[in-house]
């Protein structure tokens, strides 16, 4: 839906409007949004719940290791927060090539699998045998 309510999508809905008019809009939505599975890949932490329990016990997760990048490549700091591992891919589960897997983006990976994760946090998952 438009922010204007109008569902029209010619050429001339879709310039967009200028900084006043963008004071004036507001979104119109037909139904509720419900947010109701959730998962995540953090530096040190490889779901919430190990995020959870390293915030509160006040675990560094940002490092000076060379896991992923050489200290001072292209500038970047001494220390960042990594992935713990990003070589952990089930390729067949998700129908992808092993080929195609191991030439992926890695963020490409990360997003079919949280994907995946946060439907099953949401108990949308119905496994077919």
């Amino acid at each position: 839906m438009a922010p204007n309510g109008n569902s029209n999508t010619s050429a001339a809905s879709s310039a967009s409007p200028s900084s006043t008019e963008n004071k004036n809009m507001q979104w119109q939505m037909d139904e509720e949004i419900v947010i109701s599975g959730i998962s995540g890949r953090f530096p040190e932490a490889d779901n919430i719940d190990e995020l959870k329990t390293n915030l509160y016990e006040h675990v560094d997760m940002i490092t000076a290791d060379e896991r992923r990048w050489p200290q001072g490549l292209y500038g970047l700091p001494s220390r960042t927060g990594k992935i713990k591992d990003l070589s952990l891919f089930d390729a067949q589960f998700f129908g992808v090539h092993g080929k195609q897997a191991n030439n992926m983006d890695p963020q490409a990976r990360l997003l079919l699998e949280l994907t995946h994760e946060a439907i099953v946090d949401a108990g949308q998952c119905h496994w077919r045998a």
